[in-house]
């Protein structure tokens, strides 16, 4: 009989559990700092851009007789000017939000709250994917018991994506379904409301991080780092015909920590040395290479 109640009791906890408060996402004041990173052509192969992008929900307008929010966005670290990037609305009744860009006409559907486990939706800006809910759970923010969402695409099985109620998605505001973006990705950093942040990504310590554009390799010497982003490891190349044997390594995280410091013999690596990041979080990390004579910093990139 105990075994019933226990039971019994499960089944009205997950009943109850999933049948939280709904959150409406777009409410004005609400902004979401969001991560760029891009690619550009270099050597070994690319180099690596970071920026940060705020996009701010301020004010309504009236588009074909429907009640649209306007979205603006901002790379300011503390925005003054903001350029009006999309419209969007939500409907509170069936918990669905829908944007569209300033310069196009099309609606697209970005996110459906309601979506139960085993669902496939068709998300996303521009060219719409095929995501499927694989499960559904509950995260404390802020002191409220939100919905979170966990989607991967139907096509590419390495893509995941989650969302939080009253938040959005982990890819930013507007990258709901961007399964691959050419030439860069993006990362929710934060979601600030009246001024005061609501949410912020674990794997980062601040809400605008910038690099602008920086060469991951030191041309002169013949340093470089790759792949960069990274998952597992990072490859860390000196030049033969470099004169010092021994070269010291720190790695710092942004906020200026040192996570590791270690010495390689360049002669006995055959000019690369294989760095695991088994026990690091996603985020910008800073690699100092020092050496006789040499002292030199490379920004790399974890992103799983």
């Amino acid at each position: 009989m105990k075994k019933a109640f226990i039971i019994i009791g499960i089944l009205i906890y997950s009943l109850t559990s999933f049948s939280q408060e709904y959150i409406p996402l777009l409410e004005d004041e609400k902004s979401w700092s969001v991560l760029s990173v891009g690619y550009i052509s270099g050597d070994p192969y690319y180099d690596t851009t970071y920026s940060t992008i705020s996009y701010k929900l301020m004010g309504d307008t009236v588009l074909n007789s429907v009640v649209y929010k306007k979205l603006y966005k901002s790379d300011e670290e503390y925005p003054i000017n903001w350029s009006l990037e999309a419209y969007m609305r939500e409907d509170n009744e069936v918990h669905k939000v829908w944007m569209k860009m300033e310069s196009d006409e099309q609606e697209y559907l970005l996110y459906d709250f309601d979506a139960q486990l085993g669902n496939t939706l068709t998300i996303g800006y521009g060219m719409p994917v095929s995501l499927l809910i694989d499960s559904i759970t509950l995260v404390e923010i802020d002191g409220v018991m939100r919905q979170k969402h966990w989607l991967s695409s139907i096509d590419m099985p390495h893509y995941k994506e989650t969302w939080i109620n009253g938040i959005g998605s982990n890819k930013g505001m507007l990258y709901s379904g961007s399964v691959m973006i050419v030439g860069g990705w993006y990362w929710l950093l934060c979601m600030n409301e009246d001024g005061s942040v609501v949410y912020e990504n674990p794997d980062y310590e601040s809400c605008y991080l910038t690099t602008g554009a920086e060469h991951i390799s030191n041309h002169s010497l013949g340093f470089s780092i790759y792949p960069n982003p990274t998952q597992d490891y990072i490859s860390i190349n000196t030049p033969s015909s470099f004169e010092s044997n021994s070269v010291e390594i720190d790695i710092y995280c942004m906020s200026g920590k040192i996570v590791d410091h270690f010495q390689i013999n360049t002669k006995a690596s055959n000019s690369a040395y294989v760095y695991p990041l088994n026990n690091n979080k996603s985020g910008i990390y800073i690699c100092q290479i020092k050496a006789e004579n040499y002292n030199s910093t490379v920004k790399f990139v974890i992103s799983r």
